[in-house]
């Protein structure tokens, strides 16, 4: 009788715990104290006939470095190498599930699919790039690869 008990006692624990903690239909990320601080843009990928192409900023003519706020505030820094010539921009950021928002203050919102491994974030978005020599700016999917710092 008694060993009928704790088995039943332990089988009843099992089932509440499994229930509590098992099963979560909707599981909770928390990349947002992860993702908070400042982060320096390291590399631009892309696709262009089939080939995967990865560049620094730099190739591209710039430097750019993003502050992530924990009020969900930005500001990123973009210096433009051959004009010597430094933009701010201020916004607000957001993540839900693997989906980053950046709505700047100044400038459309900008959504994608991001990935945080450690100390790298990796954001891809639609951008404006020049991506070969006729020099015409195209809307192209990048993903951006940023280090903390």
């Amino acid at each position: 009788m008694n060993t009928t008990r704790r088995i039943n006692g332990i089988l009843i624990l099992w089932i509440v715990l499994y229930v509590c903690f098992g099963c979560q239909k909707n599981p909770v990320f928390n990349d947002f104290d992860d993702i908070v601080g400042e982060w320096i843009l390291e590399k631009l990928t892309w696709t262009q006939n089939n080939i995967e192409i990865s560049v620094s900023p730099e190739m591209k003519g710039y430097r750019q470095n993003i502050d992530f706020k924990s009020n969900s505030l930005y500001i990123k820094n973009t210096f433009y190498i051959w004009s010597d010539t430094t933009i701010v921009e201020t916004g607000i950021w957001s993540i839900k599930k693997h989906t980053f928002t950046l709505k700047p203050e100044n400038g459309d919102t900008e959504t994608g699919d991001y990935e945080l491994h450690y100390k790298t974030l990796s954001i891809a978005m639609i951008k404006e790039m020049i991506i070969d020599e006729s020099g015409i700016a195209k809307k192209i999917p990048v993903t951006m690869t940023y280090k903390k710092l």
